[in-house]
This record gives structure tokens, C-alpha cells and sequence, in this order.
């Protein structure tokens, strides 16, 4: 009989010791030798074993650097028969995949998630001693494994995380919501025609990638404990997908939390708990519209270049930086009115009910700069703000009149702008209150 591989442990130095001497002395006892060249009875806390390393000070164990070293030595060779056209072994590509797999102790579920498109390799061969062909997705693979960087994170010893936050997401035919239960923070999108016809499953992972997004960098270093009533979620965004879409997205988190040290368990809950998440992915926005981008270009190459759309989303900002009725992704914050407009050649094209709020926040400070698109309403209590009756106030410097036509309506499919009822024109006005 033989025994080998054993670890043991305790919560401090004393107990381990006693643990330690109690099981040399069992093995003793039962009439086993022992090796001691390969045996370590003297508690410590950073030992090497199995090919991983152990380290108890910060609770963590990482892939040894022997085992790093010589998969990326059989990674380069890979690559380099790949790069010269020679016929590459299943064999040699299986090896590699059973590698990575095996590391999955201290690299944890991105093992699974990094090797699909190897495994799919693996798989299409017509026996063990055939050649396959390694497509540009598996070489894509290879080359993450290639950088030695993606073994330096370790995996936690813990069973139980402690967690930051907890998110809850949830996605509808409409579109999608979701929120932070620690500050309330909520998130809110619309699908387009294409996006409302994707399966529940593209569209519950998609939904999760843009409230993770839609976070931005806020989140960097923190533990998220992610809510999702979609099973199908929590598997993709731990082991990825064989379908090539959904894998896609999966990486895109995947990337997207390395980058920011940020760390996401998903959870499963059931429909009825996610009622919040639910409302919000089916709430609608009647001021969903924007100017088509003919009439953006040309008004900004009258009025321009314009650098801060103050009233926009995801889809539909003209300009790099802007603001939104709610968080989304790439925004540069809600609330518009909450910060300054200086600085700025703003694009204006706030809700009807907003108007005269723009209009005093453009006095307010000052502005020399921007350019403010309304509807050619008359009787509406925005327009003696702009005209006295025979013309236009003098910080107004310059008007360019279009028609309605140039009108698009947005994801969220109702109100009047972009129907085609709508009969009366718009005005963008170029405002310098320092005239």
C-alpha cells in the first residue's frame, strides 16, 4: 500500500504542529515508511505542493512558476508550428488544454472559460493520431495563455466571500434593468428591433454586461455578489458558452472585470425575488429621441465642434462625452444640471419640460459656447426665453431653422418626436452669453 499527496492544517502554529506529530506518528504505528525527503512535518505557512503554491498568509494558492514556465515553452512551440504551416497533432494542442485545466486550483473557472475553442480543436479530431486544424478563435486562446501575467492572481482558500456588493439585473422583451441594493443606484436601457428579437439568454447576459458597464471603473477592486434569474448566466459568465455569441459576451466581462480588479460571483435567484430589476428592464421614456446625424453634421459644422452631449444614452450621443436620464454605459454621469457646463461646446437637446431648466442653467453660468435644438413652440413657456416677440434675445447669435423630418425616434417607442404626425419644426440656436 502506498499513500501520498496528503495535506494538512490548523489555525495556528501550536495546533498545526500537533496535528503534524499525531500523523507522523499514526503512519509510524500503521508500519508505513516514510520518505522524508518529500515530507514537510514543520508547519509553514507558503508551501509548494501538487504544483501549486500555498500560501496561507493571504489565504490564496497560485500556480507554481515550473508549471507556468512549461506551458508557455509548449505554448511557444505551438505557435511557432502553427507560424511555419506544419500539421499540428491533436495530441500536442490536448496536452496543452489538459494543462490549463489542471491549473484551475489557483487560476480558477477561467480555466474552463479560456480553453472552449481549444476543446473544440480536441474534439473534431477523426482519431488521436490525426491531425486538426487550430482555427484563429483557439490561437486567440493560446496567446492568452502565452502571457504569464494571467497566472499572477491566485485563487482564494475560502469557501465564503465576502462581498462588496450586490447587484441585481434582469432583462424583458422591452429592454433591460438593473441596480445597486447598497446605494440604489439604477440602470435602465432599451433594445433595439434586432436586439428585442435575441433569445432570453442573450439578452439576460447582455443585460448583465451593460449594468457592469455601465458602472464603469467604480467598481474596480470590489467583490460583486450578481444577481440573475436566467441559470443559463451564471454558467456562461463562470464557463463561457459553445455558442460563439454568448461566449463572446462572457469574455467581454471577463476582460472587462480584469482590467479593473474586479471580482464577480453570479447568483441565481428566482423570477418573483427580482421584481425590482424586472420593473426597471420594462420602463419606458417618452423623451427617447434624437436630431439624425445629417442635421448633427451640419449644425456642427456650423456651430462646432461640439464636445459634451448633456442630454443622450449609449446609442444615441453625438458626442464622446455625455450625460444621461439614467446610468448606462460609457456615460460620464446622470443629472446634467448636477455639474458644470463650463469648459464645454455643449449639444443641447434636452425633453420639451427641460427647456427652460437649460435655458436658466446657460444664463446661470455664463456660457459662451453652445448650441441649444427646441421644438418652434410659440405658446411654450420656454420661448420668451429665447424670443421677445419680434426677435431673438441678443445672447442668441446665430439660428439655423429644420424640419421635423430630421427627427429619429429612439428605443423607447412612444411620445410624439420621430412619429410621423409631428408638423412642426425645430430651431438650434448658437448662444454666447458673453456677447
Amino acid at each position: 500500500m502506498f499513500l501520498d499527496d496528503g495535506l494538512g492544517g490548523a489555525n495556528n502554529f501550536a495546533e498545526a504542529r500537533k496535528v503534524s506529530d499525531v500523523v507522523r506518528t499514526d503512519l509510524i504505528q500503521c508500519g508505513f515508511l516514510i520518505s522524508e525527503s518529500k515530507s514537510q512535518w514543520c508547519p509553514q505557512q507558503n508551501i509548494q505542493w501538487l504544483g501549486l503554491k500555498w500560501d496561507f498568509s493571504k489565504g490564496n494558492v497560485y500556480v507554481s512558476d515550473s508549471r507556468i514556465v512549461k506551458l508557455i515553452q509548449d505554448i511557444n512551440m505551438i505557435l511557432d508550428q502553427i507560424g511555419q504551416n506544419e500539421l499540428i497533432k491533436v495530441r500536442t494542442v490536448a496536452n496543452i488544454v489538459g494543462q490549463v485545466i489542471s491549473m484551475q486550483p489557483g487560476i480558477g473557472k477561467l480555466a474552463l472559460l479560456r480553453t472552449r475553442e481549444l476543446h473544440k480543436v480536441v474534439n473534431s479530431r477523426a482519431s488521436w493520431n490525426a491531425p486538426v486544424v487550430v482555427g484563429q478563435s483557439a490561437i486567440s486562446e493560446l496567446r492568452f495563455w502565452q502571457n504569464s501575467s494571467n497566472f499572477n492572481f491566485g485563487m482564494s482558500v475560502k469557501h465564503k466571500f465576502e462581498f462588496d456588493y450586490n447587484i441585481f439585473s434582469d432583462a424583458s422583451g422591452y429592454g433591460y434593468g438593473g441596480y445597486i441594493n447598497e446605494s440604489n443606484q439604477e440602470f435602465v436601457g432599451h433594445w433595439s428591433v434586432c436586439e428585442s428579437n435575441q433569445s432570453s439568454t442573450w439578452r439576460e447576459l447582455e443585460a448583465m454586461k451593460r449594468v457592469l458597464f455601465s458602472c464603469g471603473r467604480d467598481l474596480e477592486g470590489y467583490t460583486l455578489r450578481w444577481y440573475t434569474d436566467c441559470k443559463n448566466v451564471v454558467s456562461i459568465v463562470e464557463k463561457g458558452s459553445g455558442n460563439e455569441i454568448l461566449q463572446s459576451k462572457s469574455l467581454e466581462i471577463n476582460k472587462f472585470c480584469s482590467e479593473g480588479d474586479i471580482k464577480v460571483i453570479p447568483v441565481w435567484m428566482a423570477r418573483e425575488c427580482n421584481q425590482k430589476a424586472d420593473r426597471l428592464s420594462r420602463q419606458s421614456d417618452k423623451d427617447d429621441w434624437q436630431i439624425d446625424d445629417f442635421m448633427f453634421h451640419k449644425l456642427d459644422n456650423m456651430f462646432g465642434p461640439h464636445t459634451f452631449d448633456r442630454f443622450s444614452n449609449e446609442y444615441n450621443a453625438k458626442c464622446c462625452k455625455f450625460n444621461s436620464k439614467v446610468w448606462c454605459p460609457y456615460t460620464s454621469g446622470v443629472d446634467a444640471f448636477s455639474t458644470s457646463w463650463s469648459g464645454e461646446n455643449n449639444w443641447l437637446v434636452p425633453p420639451p419640460h427641460l427647456v427652460s431648466s437649460t435655458i436658466d442653467k446657460i444664463i446661470n453660468e455664463q456660457l459662451k459656447e453652445c448650441t441649444l435644438v427646441v421644438p418652434v413652440w410659440v405658446s411654450a413657456p420656454y420661448w420668451p426665453k429665447i424670443h421677445d416677440g419680434s426677435s431673438f434675445l441678443k445672447y442668441i447669435v446665430r439660428q439655423e431653422m429644420f424640419s421635423a423630418k430630421h427627427i429619429r425616434k429612439g428605443y423607447g417607442k412612444n411620445g410624439i418626436f420621430g412619429s410621423k404626425k409631428v408638423e412642426f419644426n425645430m430651431i438650434a440656436l448658437k448662444i454666447n452669453c458673453m456677447t
